[in-house]
Formats: structure tokens, C-alpha cells, sequence
């Protein structure tokens, strides 16, 4: 069994891992207290604040759903703006629907 130093980092959708290498440690104040130096995240992984780590297969799907549901966002207010309500806000449009 051969060990292995470093971090590994765990796609938050699917559980692939990418391991990233020690390179080092950082001595800070003096030799006081340490830094651990890893290998940067591969530029294929991003990090999603809503989501955490995501591995380039499920960043590809994650940004295609984003971009369809951005898409269909925009084409429901176009019909909403022609309906003649103008940019009402969808309190006052529910109200109005619900004769308030």
C-alpha cells in the first residue's frame, strides 16, 4: 500500500475526485505556525457558491441548465411585458389575478 500526501477534492454532484499534491509548507511568523502548500485546482473544476466543486462533466451539464433556464427566464417576461401590464412586479400582477 503506497501513501499518498495531499488533499483531495470531491465533486459536490457526482463524487469524482481530483488529488492535489503537498508541494510544502509555508513557516509563518517566524516558524511559529504553518501553511500546508498544495497543487492548484485544475482549471476544468470550478467552484459553484450555491453548489461547491464541480468536475468539468457536471460544470458542462450544470452550465447547459443554467443557460436553458436563463433562456426560458427571458422569453416568460417578453410575453409578460406584451400582455399590456407593463413591468409590474408578480405581487401586484397575483393580486390583480386574485381581485385584490
Amino acid at each position: 500500500m503506497s501513501e499518498w500526501i495531499g488533499k483531495i477534492i470531491a465533486c459536490d454532484r457526482c463524487g469524482k475526485e481530483c488529488r492535489l499534491k503537498l508541494l510544502g509548507e509555508i513557516e509563518l511568523d517566524g516558524g511559529f505556525a504553518h501553511a500546508h502548500n498544495f497543487e492548484k485546482i485544475p482549471e476544468t473544476w470550478k467552484y459553484r457558491y450555491e453548489i461547491g466543486y464541480l468536475c468539468p462533466k457536471c460544470n458542462a451539464e450544470y452550465q447547459s441548465f443554467t443557460a436553458i433556464f436563463m433562456n426560458d427566464a427571458g422569453k416568460r417576461d417578453e410575453e409578460e411585458d406584451d400582455d399590456g401590464q407593463g413591468d409590474d412586479d408578480w405581487t401586484t400582477r397575483a393580486c390583480i389575478e386574485m381581485g385584490r
